[in-house]
């Protein structure tokens, strides 16, 4: 799903839903994965976290057609987490199971 945001000053004007695959080169998936701040910082809520991941396994499940997936641990590198600053990465393991 895509829409355009106009009152953006910095960066691209598309958006896409949060959770949304784009398949790069029938080898690689690319997914929405935070929302941007007016100074152009990437950012999740918790709850914005747990939508992506919802909407992530449903296109997976439409896209991958039983090949395997290797998926890095989603939000354990600069992931800003509004109101979860220090949520270890053996939660968002489990999160992401």
């Amino acid at each position: 799903m895509l829409r355009e945001s106009n009152d953006r000053l910095l960066g691209k004007k598309t958006r896409y839903k949060l959770g949304s695959i784009f398949q790069y080169q029938n080898e690689y998936l690319l997914t929405a994965f935070s929302r941007f701040d007016e100074k152009n910082r990437a950012y999740l809520s918790m709850q914005d976290f747990i939508g992506c991941l919802l909407e992530f396994w449903n296109e997976i499940d439409i896209i991958y057609g039983g090949s395997t997936i290797v998926i890095p641990l989603l939000g354990s590198g600069i992931t800003r987490f509004r109101g979860y600053e220090n949520v270890s990465e053996q939660e968002l393991l489990e999160l992401l199971l």
